[in-house]
């Protein structure tokens, strides 16, 4: 039998007190993470319980019964996409995950521009800026070939080239063509002579110019080339525009034809795209209506006086939300303030043209000496707004449709896009070339208008 010796007693007290404050260390931390979990939680449900309502009050066809089903379903259910968004399956960030989870649920009304954002997608949205490689690609036979690089981006230096194909990226192919944008690693590239190289990209935060700009390298003889990104604000608002402008103003002095590249334009905003459009539709018709309600009729198309119903000029959301508000309706006419180009012009669409440049496609479509070319448009042509989510931080949104659109001719392009005059086809052997086929093609066609 062993006797405790003095100094053993002595250390029982030492033992029991650090026992006693691990205990309460761990039971803090124990307690300390409980709690953030149900304040998080609670952040979560308010978040997804915000996107509900928003719906609710702001969704243009918020009084439809399957949408009135769906908002009851969406809160109903706000505390099982909380617990799905928590499980991890949708990436370790929570409140990332339950924007996934939303968009999965906002899906099922099937129409465009309803969506919630996390930060960086919100970012990228409205100021083209992002973690990106500047790669521009598409599939064509099967193959991965790089359509266009953004100027000064990491695959331009990297010495990526427009015609080149992507065969692996750090040896792994390609499953989704939207990954070469953000894919960093070394890229398994063959060259148009059939070279292989190996060439390191590392993705980083870029942004993709918004303003129009001229594609000299494409053009030929009488034929301009204008490239059109989008239709944001800042595309016309800055100091470069009015140099286009200009430039697109003595078109017809010169006695020269236009291409217009809307290839990938995703939209924006409607003022500034009645803008461009009224350097090249000189009758100033009506284009169509944004209206919430009853869709206007084509009496109201033709009736004169409709002043009081045209959209501002402001490149603000606020006062287009404002007259809409005031009068259920907003009539989109071209702004016109000096030389109008009347020559012929072809305008290049696909898949990837949206919102407001599908409206712009279509109201050239209907203008004299124009031929639209391409692929049929994304269908995606509602006039929506921007919410911060509540319980989230505020670059967290959602985009809610409120109010739709309807031709002057009584046509509805959301869901079924611009169809082009010309079907463009491709060749993988004429896109692996410096000139882009499509434009070739279409500058082909212009010049018989």
């Amino acid at each position: 039998m062993r006797f405790l010796s003095t100094n053993d007693k002595e250390k029982i007290p030492d033992k029991i007190s650090k026992i006693t404050i691990l205990l309460g260390v761990s039971l803090f931390f124990i307690l300390a993470s409980w709690f953030f979990g149900r304040v998080q939680r609670s952040a979560l449900l308010v978040a997804a319980h915000s996107v509900c309502s928003r719906v609710a009050a702001e969704y243009v066809k918020n009084t439809d019964p399957s949408v009135l089903s769906f908002i009851e379903i969406c809160h109903r259910e706000a505390s099982k996409d909380v617990a799905t968004a928590l499980k991890g399956d949708y990436g370790p960030d929570p409140r990332r995950a339950l924007i996934s989870v939303i968009n999965d649920r906002l899906s099922a009304l099937r129409v465009s521009h309803l969506s919630a954002y996390a930060p960086d997608e919100t970012a990228a949205l409205w100021t083209r800026e992002a973690v990106d490689t500047g790669v521009r690609a598409r599939w064509v036979d099967g193959e991965a070939i790089i359509q266009r690089l953004v100027e000064k981006s990491p695959a331009a230096r990297a010495g990526i080239r427009v015609g080149d194909l992507v065969i692996a990226v750090d040896g792994i192919p390609l499953s989704e063509i939207q990954d070469l944008e953000r894919a960093s690693g070394v890229w398994e590239i063959l060259r148009p002579d059939e070279t292989r190289v190996f060439l390191p990209v590392v993705a980083e935060t870029l942004q993709d110019s918004v303003v129009p700009y001229w594609l000299t390298q494409q053009e030929r003889d009488d034929v301009r080339v204008l490239r059109i990104p989008s239709f944001l604000p800042q595309a016309i608002d800055n100091e470069d525009w009015p140099r286009v402008r200009d430039q697109i103003a003595r078109l017809s002095e010169d006695n020269q034809k236009l291409v217009i590249d809307l290839r990938g334009n995703p939209g924006g905003s409607f003022p500034a795209m009645l803008r461009v459009l009224g350097l090249l539709k000189c009758d100033r018709d009506l284009v169509g209506w944004i209206y919430r309600g009853e869709a206007p009729t084509l009496k109201d198309s033709m009736a004169r006086d409709r002043r009081s119903f045209e959209m501002t000029e402001a490149l603000e959301a606020e006062p287009q939300l404002e007259q809409l508000a005031k009068n259920g309706a907003i009539a989109l006419v071209p702004f016109q303030k000096g030389p109008c180009f009347e020559g012929p012009i072809g305008v290049l669409i696909d898949q990837d043209t949206g919102s407001v440049a599908e409206i712009f496609a279509q109201a050239l479509k209907e203008r004299p000496r124009t031929l639209v070319a391409g692929w049929r448009s994304a269908g995606h042509v509602v006039m929506a707004r921007w919410f911060q989510i509540a319980g989230l931080s505020s670059d967290y949104t959602v985009s809610v449709p409120v109010a739709l659109f309807r031709s002057a001719k009584g046509e509805e392009l959301e869901g079924r896009g611009v169809s082009p005059d010309q079907l463009m086809t491709d060749s993988l052997k004429r896109w692996r070339s410096s000139k882009d086929p499509w434009i070739a093609d279409l500058i082909r066609s212009v010049n018989s208008l």
